[in-house]
């Protein structure tokens, strides 16, 4: 899943907030309050799993070990709360885990969505 916008809340320590939009594949299975969700910060160098899955819920195996190899960071969380904002969903959870891969690349770039497209340059 693409989320339209992830951010940490300030005065929520511990918690992930992040939208989806209302015809999102992967909001349809994404559970309930007390579901469980793992969530990955890509790369640059990912933007070819990313693609794959703008518009599928369901990874596929060989991109899930890719993701747990070489993504930023993958966080493990419990959704606590959802909320319908105009054309998206509103998804905070609070993280249980997170996972730093041991591999320490240095110019690594965050992949970014924006304006509809994957961003891979700053």
């Amino acid at each position: 899943m693409t989320a339209t916008s992830v951010t940490v809340p300030a005065a929520a320590r511990g918690m992930i907030c992040f939208n989806v939009g209302h015809s999102s594949a992967f909001y349809a299975g994404l559970g309930g309050v007390g579901a469980g969700v793992r969530l990955f910060a890509l790369s640059t160098r990912q933007k070819d799993i990313a693609e794959r899955y703008v518009t599928r819920a369901a990874l596929g195996k060989e991109d899930r070990t890719r993701l747990e190899e070489e993504c930023m960071v993958a966080a493990s969380c419990t959704i606590e709360h959802t909320e319908d904002v105009q054309d998206h969903h509103i998804v905070l959870t609070k993280i249980d885990g997170v996972k730093v891969p041991e591999k320490d690349e240095e110019g690594l770039m965050p992949l970014v969505w924006q304006h509809g497209k994957l961003i891979t340059e700053s």
